[in-house]
């Protein structure tokens, strides 16, 4: 039987909430600094995404980029809140919250890499910066429609929608922006690249997950084999030498009896 949900307001987790009102903070902070009081570009252009910086070593860039939005534009910070609001929350509740964020630092890294490569193929395309959290509400999204695919969904709390109709109408909104040749603060690639990466690394039977598990269980394995050699020495220490019953008397002895 399908499932129907709608996006409804709910309590985030103190994690979450936390990440929320970091980027909007953030956001503000370099606002006010670059449009009032003529500071902090310098700052802000260290830390965004960086095609030919990232390459040169500046590597941090892939996952700051992530952190940060367009000063000038307040859309762009709302629509990464609300998305990450709507498809985080869920997942946080799913995962846990270590989880959720090596998720999202891993889709966003990977997402900007991206669109790094991309700049090296066709710079006409791709744009050399990069900025923004939306990377990481499209791996979201990703993730969470995987494991939610036998629900019903209520988009704007009316449309009924199944969550992977969502994920392709998402697919479908980010190659119009590529024919358009709109250059959004993300970048052209990186939307699907952060798509790819919520496959890759959230699903729960995704290639890279499988091969976690596999490694974490050998190590779990090795683990309880160096824990058991261990006991087992243990236990033949405590046990001392066998002993071993020497039969005593001697003919001669009994000879000198009689």
């Amino acid at each position: 039987m399908n499932q129907q949900v709608s996006f409804a307001f709910r309590k985030p987790s103190r994690s979450v909430a936390g990440l929320l009102v970091g980027l909007l903070v953030l956001w503000i902070a370099f606002a006010v600094a670059t449009n009032w009081a003529g500071v902090g570009a310098d700052i802000f252009g260290y830390l965004i995404g960086d095609a030919s910086s990232v390459f040169q070593g500046q590597v941090w860039r892939l996952m700051t980029a992530a952190l940060l939005h367009h000063p000038n534009r307040v859309g762009h910070i709302i629509f990464s809140l609300l998305l990450l609001y709507f498809f985080a929350t869920p997942l946080d509740e799913r995962w846990g919250s270590r989880r959720l964020f090596v998720f999202l630092a891993l889709s966003a890294s990977f997402a900007y890499l991206v669109e790094s490569l991309a700049w090296l193929v066709a710079p006409g395309i791709a744009g050399p910066t990069f900025l923004g959290g939306m990377v990481m509400a499209d791996a979201c999204l990703v993730a969470w429609a995987l494991g939610a695919r036998g629900e019903t969904i209520r988009l704007y709390f009316v449309i009924p929608m199944k969550p992977m109709v969502l994920v392709w109408l998402m697919v479908g909104y980010n190659v119009l922006r590529i024919i358009a040749l709109e250059r959004p603060p993300e970048g052209q690639f990186s939307p699907f690249a952060a798509m790819a990466a919520g496959f890759l690394f959230g699903a729960d039977q995704s290639p890279v997950r499988r091969i976690y598990l596999k490694w974490k269980l050998r190590r779990l394995q090795a683990e309880v084999d160096g824990l058991t050699r261990k006991n087992q020495s243990k236990a033949k220490r405590r046990k001392g030498p066998d002993l071993q019953v020497i039969q005593g008397g001697r003919d001669d002895d009994d000879s000198l009896l009689h």
